[in-house]
């Protein structure tokens, strides 16, 4: 799965800021954190939407989640 398009990145291979030129001074570590992490969060999407439809199916299964 690619990314999607529109967030190519900064030169030098680094992924753009999500909220970069919006804002004055730096932002905060643990938002830099977060933002850094997308690209990561982006390749794992399809195994994460797998897994969930996987669980959800299985507290089904037990009684823990109904359809309504």
């Amino acid at each position: 799965m690619s990314q999607p398009s529109g967030g190519e990145g900064a030169p030098g291979g680094k992924p753009a800021a999500m909220w970069g030129g919006r804002f004055e001074g730096a932002a905060d570590e643990l938002f830099r954190a977060v933002n850094d992490s997308l690209g990561v969060d982006w390749e794992l999407v399809q195994q994460d939407i797998r897994g969930s439809i996987a669980w959800a199916r299985a507290i089904g299964d037990a009684g823990v989640l109904t359809p309504d």
